[in-house]
Parts: structure tokens; C-alpha cells; sequence
């Protein structure tokens, strides 16, 4: 279960520029902010999420200790990436790091979609879309 959570999270904060990431998504909010309608409440808020993202003792923690992991030994294969910081890895990662960035995932995620849905629409579909996204089998 720790895994399909940790795999999930790994994706979301990607480095990528083209990946479907969080970090991304909120650029792309920033760049089409004139689609919302309160543009500097959101611009606002979008700010305070990147900040977290990079300055937040536990959120940014998180990220960066998934994203070593990743790409130590959960993503790759190739010999240059394998195991590479394995020997060394003496990160420490609590459950607590990784609810703190569902938690804010989730906040981000809600929020955006709150901006730019109807009531009725986020009640439905959202909420199910959001509760698939960190289920586990």
C-alpha cells in the first residue's frame, strides 16, 4: 500500500516539464490566470503553494526525498541510475511527510477545481476523481 502511495506522489511531483504535475499545473493556472474569476486571490494562492512546494519543512522534504528514491530505485533500471543512492540514502522519510503532502495535494487540487467548477459539478464527479487518485487496492 506504502508503495502504490509513494509511486502516485512520485508522479505528481515529477520533475519534468511535460510531465502531469502539480508544480506544473500550477504554472499552467499561472500563465492562464485571466480563466478564473478571481485573479488575484488565486494568484495569490498559487504563490503560496510554490512556496510550499520549495520552503515548507515537511512538503518539500517529502518531494525531495521521493524524487531521490525514484530515481535511486523505484523509476530506473539503467546501471548510471540504479541503486546509485541507495548505499547512501540516509533520508529520513515519517508517514507523517507523506500525509502532510496528500494533505496538501488534495488542498491544491481542491482548491483549483473549486475555482473554475460549479457547486453541483464538484460534489459529484470531483470528490470521486479525487478518492481514486490516492486509492489503494
Amino acid at each position: 500500500m506504502s508503495d502504490s502511495y509513494m509511486l502516485v506522489l512520485m508522479k505528481l511531483y515529477d520533475k519534468s516539464e511535460k510531465a502531469k504535475t502539480i508544480p506544473n499545473l500550477i504554472k499552467k493556472c499561472k500563465k492562464n490566470i485571466n480563466l478564473f474569476p478571481f485573479k488575484s486571490d488565486t494568484l495569490a494562492k498559487l504563490d503560496e503553494y510554490e512556496t510550499k512546494i520549495l520552503e515548507d519543512e515537511f512538503i518539500s522534504h517529502a518531494i525531495k526525498t521521493l524524487m531521490s528514491r525514484r530515481d535511486s530505485y523505484y523509476a530506473h533500471n539503467d546501471k548510471k541510475y540504479f541503486g546509485k543512492n541507495l548505499v547512501n540514502d540516509t533520508s529520513n522519510l515519517k508517514m507523517y511527510h507523506i500525509e502532510f503532502l496528500v494533505s496538501f495535494t488534495e488542498d491544491v487540487l481542491d482548491y483549483l477545481f473549486s475555482q473554475l467548477a460549479s457547486e453541483k459539478r464538484r460534489t459529484t464527479k470531483y470528490n470521486q476523481d479525487l478518492s481514486n487518485l490516492f486509492k489503494h487496492d
